[in-house]
């Protein structure tokens, strides 16, 4: 069974160079030198990915413990970005397409917008002096 596991493994770590090599022909064969330019964009917006999780995982780490959210969500989207950066520095659209949705997710995950509401009671409130 591990084998197999691993023989899959290598036939998609083998597979997936090869198709990113043969997307990027038939994109230069449809757009010319835009797809330079492209690659060069998005190996640019991989660079500037992995410089704001550097610099930024901090201040997001502690904002999301201040809302009162689990650092968990937090570190999963850091966890997200870093992936959809090191997909978009590798060139290629099969990449790119999956780095966009994974930045796509970690923006928008539903945990982020979620406030947690445990031990907040609702109710009235009305101050009587004796």
């Amino acid at each position: 069974m591990n084998k197999v596991i691993l023989n899959g493994l290598a036939i998609i770590a083998i597979a997936f160079p090869v198709l990113e090599m043969v997307s990027i022909y038939q994109t230069w064969q449809w757009l010319g030198w835009w797809t330079l330019l492209w690659l060069l964009a998005a190996a640019g917006l991989g660079v500037a990915l992995l410089l704001d999780a550097q610099g930024g995982w901090p201040y997001e780490l502690g904002f999301t413990v201040l809302s009162g959210q689990s650092p968990l969500v937090a570190l999963k989207g850091i966890g997200l970005r870093l992936a959809a950066a090191v997909l978009f520095i590798f060139p290629g659209l099969l990449s790119d397409a999956m780095g966009s949705v994974l930045l796509l997710y970690s923006l928008l995950m539903p945990e982020r917008t979620q406030k947690r509401t445990e031990g907040v009671i609702e109710g009235e409130f009305r101050r009587v002096d004796d």
